[in-house]
């Protein structure tokens, strides 16, 4: 899989419903999307809360969580 562009979804679920972000996960896969936990502009234990609500499997939160950022960051 091309991970060449790497979207950081952190600061952006508060715009969208919940089916909306589910069908991005889904449709463009987890090992795309990262949660930049530097980044929230709002408060950022309310869009963790967002994040962790998701309808995801733990797989797909765990690789938006870190493992996207590992693989990228080659950690």
């Amino acid at each position: 899989t091309d991970t060449s562009c790497i979207l950081d979804i952190s600061s952006t679920l508060m715009f969208l419903d919940r089916k909306t972000a589910e069908s991005y996960v889904n449709h463009y896969g987890a090992e795309r999307l990262a949660f930049g936990t530097d980044y929230p502009v709002w408060d950022p234990v309310r869009e963790v809360e967002l994040f962790l609500s998701l309808n995801l499997t733990d797989d797909q939160k765990e690789q938006i969580a870190w493992k996207t950022a590992e693989g990228f960051l080659k950690l």
